[in-house]
């Protein structure tokens, strides 16, 4: 079975590792448009955290009890 030789010349490097970082990025922006909301950190995604008085349940300010959070870029 015969392998395809590559080009191993000094800059058939820099242009493989510039392909590779675009398909990241490419990669990386479909996943923000897909999923562009990620899981709120104070309250775990559930909207709601313990009240620190009683056994009650309050609203997590953070999120507005939705329970997520945009992403960052």
């Amino acid at each position: 079975m015969t392998a395809l030789a590559l080009p191993t010349s000094a800059t058939a490097g820099a242009v493989y590792l510039v392909i590779i970082g675009a398909l990241a990025l490419a990669a990386w922006l479909v996943e923000r448009r897909i999923w562009p909301w990620a899981r709120c950190p104070r309250c775990r995604g559930t909207g709601r955290l313990p009240s620190p008085v009683s056994r009650g349940w309050r609203d997590c300010p953070r999120c507005s009890r939705s329970g997520r959070r945009p992403r960052r870029l």
